[in-house]
């Protein structure tokens, strides 16, 4: 193994959530139709598990090869985690078969519920950090005998290593080069009808390029960062709200909005997180007439995307709240100037921007929604007051992560602050919705096939065909009260809704996602 950096802010912000036990892993499933596994012989069906198995190990390990290769995020593991010393460490090899796990029960993972399931229980995956043989991420596949040519697969990942636009940056390379892989069918056929005795035709080693450079963290590449006064205002509140008595902490600081609808538990040997998790989805000339008229109006998909969510929770809890915080991930790789990170950068350059909603858009009485043209316009002004702000406030969003500067030691200070979480809140959570989008996952066309394969012969069908794609991540047990995770193509949009069990209404969280649907749905009516 060869030692790499210290953790940067960000990544010992997601490593410190692992000691309180708030917050699983980050996922990416997708739905994929494949070249069909071929017949298995009569010994094959003996070992099926096996022989299903090495199906995909064939097919997956030259692609995934090149991604370890080009990125050293995919070999890295966390050394001295529990101490201040706590920094990277890069694996010299390791085995595919060990991070790819096959599940032969004929699950029907097509089927949404199934699929939200799936999804879910990915979600709560706690990585041990103290294994040292595998990296910081794994492929879990499903498979059904009537299907031969589909499965599932997702990629679970530690946020440590993978922010979301990482994740989206390993499904668009993986699924070149299986393209590219899959072109050469009769190279991975002769593999696959062998008897499999030659020790080298079951190698699946990975084997990183320990010379390519494991470059620095968000504060390192000289991003915004808060001013110094910025920073000791936070260390003073911070001080202040860890010293106050329970009731002043949350008088002085009161939950802004809304935070949940049944308090968290705060018992520290029974807290931790529990994933629920639905998918929705716009398809077809839906979702595009959602992009036209978001463009029409002069805002994004995303923006649309977010007043749907809006929507939704005035319809649910109009009678009862009056604001809400929701809280937007920014991507802030174009704000890193020295030295630049590229948009295929791995790593973690997140920041956040908080929006606070008012009355007038919140509050049931104001949501005249059986005024259809009413409606439309209280929808769309909600996009655009959104996308104004968010535009307005970019940049101080991306300083957030600078927020970290002023809790200077690890671990024992970024868990305190988890814990305040609990005596500053009346509910043990700060509460509001985040809406982490991936926007548009381009899914290769006959040009950006020419680009991606660098290639300009005629571009036939692709072996392997992307039907739908689902990006998600664990509930945020002592923040969120409820996260919504999207990503889209050309003419989809899925996303899913996840929360912590037992934190919310279940008659009202399971109308939440239909309500999203239907308010983009008729946004364009």
């Amino acid at each position: 193994m060869q030692v790499e950096r210290p953790l940067g802010l960000l990544e010992k912000f997601q490593t410190s959530k692992y000691f309180v036990n708030c917050y699983g892993a980050a996922t990416f499933t997708a739905l994929l139709r494949h070249p069909p596994r071929p017949p298995m012989t009569t010994d094959q069906q003996i070992n099926k598990n096996d022989a299903i198995k090495r199906f995909y190990l064939n097919h997956l390990h030259t692609p995934l090869s090149h991604l370890v290769k080009k990125h050293p995020q995919l070999s890295l593991v966390i050394a001295h985690w529990k101490h201040p010393t706590i920094h990277f460490t890069r694996l010299a090899e390791f085995d595919l078969s060990a991070i790819l796990h096959v599940d032969t029960s004929n699950t029907p993972f097509w089927d949404r519920v199934t699929l939200a399931e799936i999804i879910a229980n990915e979600c709560d995956h706690d990585f041990d950090f103290d294994n040292h043989t595998i990296p910081l991420w794994y492929l879990r596949i499903y498979v059904h005998d009537d299907r031969l040519d589909e499965c599932s697969m997702t990629l679970t990942v530690n946020h440590v290593v993978m922010d979301g636009a990482s994740v989206a940056t390993f499904w668009r390379e993986l699924y070149a080069e299986l393209n590219r892989n899959s072109r050469n069918n009769s190279k991975i056929q002769i593999k696959e009808d062998t008897n499999q005795t030659n020790s080298a035709e079951n190698d699946y080693t990975f084997r990183p390029n320990l010379e390519k450079p494991l470059l620095g963290p968000y504060e390192d590449r000289h991003g915004p960062m808060p001013s110094q006064w910025e920073v000791m205002q936070l260390i003073m509140r911070k001080t202040i709200k860890s010293i106050l008595p329970i009731s002043l902490a949350q008088y002085w600081f009161p939950t802004i909005g809304w935070a949940d609808d049944i308090r968290g538990v705060t018992d520290k040997t029974l807290a931790r997180h529990h994933t629920q998790t639905r998918t929705i989805e716009i398809n077809g000339t839906q979702w595009h007439n959602v992009c036209i008229t978001s463009k029409l109006h002069g805002v994004t998909p995303h923006a649309a995307i977010m007043a749907a969510i809006i929507t939704a929770f005035s319809k649910l809890y109009g009678d009862q709240e009056n604001k809400v915080v929701t809280h937007t991930p920014i991507n802030c790789r174009s704000f890193c100037k020295e030295p630049p990170v590229p948009q295929d950068e791995m790593g973690n350059f997140v920041g956040n921007y908080a929006h606070t909603w008012e009355p007038y858009y919140i509050t049931l009485n104001n949501n005249d929604y059986g005024d259809n043209n009413k409606r439309l316009s209280l929808f769309w002004d909600k996009a655009k007051h959104y996308y104004e702000n968010l535009k307005i406030n970019k940049l101080q969003g991306a300083r957030d992560p600078g927020k970290w500067l002023a809790v200077p030691r690890f671990p024992e200070d970024y868990i305190q602050i988890w814990y305040n979480n609990w005596n500053a809140n009346s509910m043990a959570r700060s509460g509001g919705i985040q809406l982490s989008d991936l926007g548009r996952f381009v899914v290769s066309d006959d040009k950006s096939q020419k680009e991606l394969y660098n290639d300009n012969a005629t571009i036939k069908s692709n072996p392997w065909e992307i039907q739908s794609i689902w990006f998600s991540q664990s509930s945020q047990m002592m923040t969120m009260a409820l996260s919504v995770t999207s990503i889209s193509t050309k003419d989809s949009m899925y996303a899913t809704v996840t929360w912590q069990k037992g934190a919310l209404d279940e008659s009202k969280i399971e109308q939440f996602g239909p309500l999203v649907i239907d308010a983009l749905e008729t946004s364009y009516q």
